[in-house]
């Protein structure tokens, strides 16, 4: 009954068969020597290095094949087309416009959005911490609803590489995901969508990660000291520790940049190579901009005293779990990291001056400088932005870095100068909450856990792309759409309707027939918990 799934392989070729196993594929990359024991001798040996893909036009067409997905993606991007100021997807951007939608005419394109960073596969403080470091690249529509776009199963790994391998070029890392780009917006693919088949194309319009891997894999310099750091203007350093507004005559251009590229001066340009991406007609390094409010803002350092107990005994409410930790008196006067993750520090920013704030002279500069970094917070971590708020935006963050200088006496740090580009690139893009790395950092966890689990580290890429592609055929296999979530505690109490307070309020949205109804503590509906006494 069961002879043509008894072994692993014919279970791989059953799955394959149904349409639902993407099959991951390995590519060259480079050679290197290593030393092995030959008859007791040590040789040295050249291996062929390799990284894993996982075919982006497969993933991507069998996701727009699930039932719904593409009507629902359709659908909310018509209904963004009709809102003219308040944003809150990049399709609304002008990169999006002006830029990448009219190079396909009347064809239905969708928007892409990539991620890059480093993922550590060994335990953080093992002596083999960095030895198996790979670097991953994941993918997702980028007009996806919101209440789906931050589900971490509709972000999808297509590349895992050693990032060791990095020093062989980013032509040789990336050239197999790049060629499937370029399929992907020049050929589009094909998908049967209510028995009617349809051509979709896709254009990569954001590439996403931390300053340094973006500096990294865009062919700009990897130091933040270097003379020409940002990636967006061509502003000298020193100039950059008291810039509060961007100046438009510095921002680099496509014909900036070739030219750099051509001098190779990387001192003097902040250019160290050539950007492959700038292969696809959807994207150049100079126009395509990102940046991260994750690692701008949040990942800051804080080197001003809190008083323990306040952040011990302040009631959070549904952000329990972001609570702070207790500050260390002795890394505050070092002025050290207190070592806050993103989530916490941008709890304490938010519930700060409902802890301290009666206590506090309103006049107080320091005090007026917080209020404005808090105000500054709430607008970029807002889930949607006015357009006609951007020119109070860039005053808001040249008044945030003149009251930062004055108060501390220091030079603007480069994430401060990232900030002056902020304006223009909200214009650009729209709100930077809904593409903030946070999402692809909880997805690089999974691949984190997965290794720990992993005792062998040969070809652990190939290893791990397999258990990515399994989980996503088990959602293939099971047709499973963008589908809402629902879950609830499971204890339940069953009570009479009249024993509920205010039950004539909602007493007409259950069946007229239920005389009694299960009361539940808590429910969560598409990642909100709803419990009482919020």
């Amino acid at each position: 009954m069961f002879d043509d799934v008894c072994t692993e392989r014919r279970r791989f070729n059953h799955l394959k068969g149904l349409d639902a196993y993407i099959e991951p594929s390995q590519y060259p990359v480079g050679t290197a020597n290593v030393q092995e024991s030959v008859k007791g001798q040590i040789v040295i040996q050249p291996i062929s290095l390799t990284g894993t893909i996982i075919s982006p036009c497969k993933v991507l067409k069998a996701f727009l094949q699930l039932p719904g997905v593409l009507d629902q993606i359709v659908s909310y991007m018509n209904g963004l087309e009709r809102e003219n100021d308040i944003m809150e997807n990049v399709v609304q951007g002008t990169l999006w416009n002006e830029v990448i939608k009219p190079k396909f005419g009347d064809k239905l394109v969708l928007p892409l959005t990539m991620s890059f960073d480093d993922v550590a596969t060994n335990k953080d403080l093992g002596s083999h911490a960095t030895v198996h470091k790979l670097s991953a690249c994941h993918l997702t529509i980028s007009c996806l609803p919101p209440v789906f776009a931050s589900v971490l199963e509709n972000l999808f790994l297509v590349l895992l590489f050693h990032s060791a391998d990095k020093d062989f070029g980013m032509e040789e890392v990336f050239r197999p995901l790049l060629e499937e780009l370029k399929t992907l917006e020049e050929e589009g693919i094909e998908i049967k969508v209510n028995n009617t088949t349809i051509r979709v194309y896709l254009a990569l319009c954001l590439l996403i990660g931390d300053n340094l891997g973006l500096n990294t894999i865009l062919g700009f310099v990897q130091g933040f000291t270097a003379n020409y750091f940002c990636r967006i203007c061509k502003c000298h350093k020193e100039a950059t520790k008291i810039q509060c507004y961007e100046n438009p005559e510095f921002l680099r251009t496509e014909q900036s940049f070739n030219r750099d590229v051509q001098r190779n001066d990387q001192v003097s340009t902040g250019v160290k190579s050539k950007c492959i991406w700038n292969e696809l007609s959807s994207f150049s390094n100079t126009i395509n901009l990102y940046v991260d409010i994750m690692h701008d803002i949040i990942e800051e350092k804080i080197s001003y005293p809190e008083l323990n107990d306040l952040i011990q005994g302040f009631y959070y409410g549904n952000e329990f779990g972001n609570k702070p930790p207790l500050v260390n008196e002795e890394k505050i006067k070092k002025d050290e990291n207190v070592g806050f993750s993103a989530s916490e520090l941008l709890c304490l920013i938010r519930y700060f001056p409902l802890m301290i704030g009666h206590k506090i002279n309103q006049e107080d500069k320091v005090w007026q400088f917080y209020l404005c970094l808090r105000e500054l917070v709430e607008m970029l971590f807002a889930p949607t932005f006015p357009r006609s708020s951007i020119p109070y935006l860039i005053d808001l963050i040249a008044n945030h870095h003149k009251q930062y200088m004055e108060l501390s006496k220091k030079d603007l740090r480069p994430k401060f100068h990232h900030l002056v580009h902020y304006g223009r690139i909200i214009k650009k893009i729209g709100p930077l909450k809904p593409i903030w790395t946070m999402h692809s950092e909880a997805k690089y966890k999974e691949l984190r856990l997965a290794a720990h689990v992993i005792s062998s580290r040969v070809k652990i890429d190939y290893t791990l792309s397999v258990k990515s592609s399994l989980k996503l055929c088990a959602r293939f296999t099971m047709q499973k759409g963008l589908v809402h979530r629902f879950t609830f505690a499971p204890y339940s109490e069953e009570i009479p309707i009249e024993h509920i307070a205010g039950h004539l309020n909602f007493k007409h949205l259950v069946p007229s027939s239920e005389k009694t109804w299960n009361v539940v503590k808590w429910v969560n509906v598409d990642g909100t918990t709803y419990k009482p006494d919020m």
